[in-house]
């Protein structure tokens, strides 16, 4: 009995880490909660400095992106460290580094059409429960590559799945 109830533990324990913050498990089902301001309008200045102008449907990808990140835990634990993640000196999101000029991080940005859509998509990642990337936590856009024909180290030899002008990666 003792090693059942400790089986059910680990299973529940494991069930929790798989939560986002903000999300509660009810039964089998997860219920999540309004996601924060400040956590909102990072995750809308993120979608709109990535590709701001795309179609909504890679928008939102990339939004799942960007929370399958936080699930994972291995980006940080709120939406402003995954988006400002960096590894070896070089930014996940360009839109947070300092090196590119970027309007989406930019201090009146949150007063435009595309920053106003960027935010409602945002909110639409947030409350959706399917991903339709599948659980990436990588994606690239081939277009934007300033050599033609070059591919990020970390996609070479892997397939990706092709959303709008970008492809991700678990």
């Amino acid at each position: 009995m003792l090693a059942y109830l400790n089986s059910v533990i680990l299973c529940a324990a494991a069930a929790s880490a798989l939560l986002l913050p903000g999300e509660e498990s009810v039964g089998t089902a997860t219920q999540r909660k309004s996601l924060d301001r400040a956590s909102l309008e990072t995750m809308s200045r993120t979608l709109l400095g990535e590709c701001g102008r795309c179609g909504d449907d890679e928008i939102k990808a990339i939004g799942h992106v960007i929370l399958n990140r936080l699930k994972s835990g291995r980006y940080g634990h709120e939406i402003a460290d995954v988006v400002t993640y960096k590894r070896k000196g070089v930014y996940a999101f360009s839109t947070w580094d300092p090196r590119w000029r970027n309007e989406a991080a930019g201090p009146h940005v949150d007063r435009s059409k595309a920053f106003i859509r960027a935010w409602g998509l945002a909110e639409a990642v947030w409350q959706e429960e399917r991903d339709p990337t599948g659980g990436a936590v990588n994606f690239y856009h081939p277009a934007s590559m300033k050599i033609r024909n070059s591919v990020p180290h970390w996609a070479k030899h892997r397939k990706g799945l092709r959303i709008g002008g970008a492809i991700f990666f678990r």
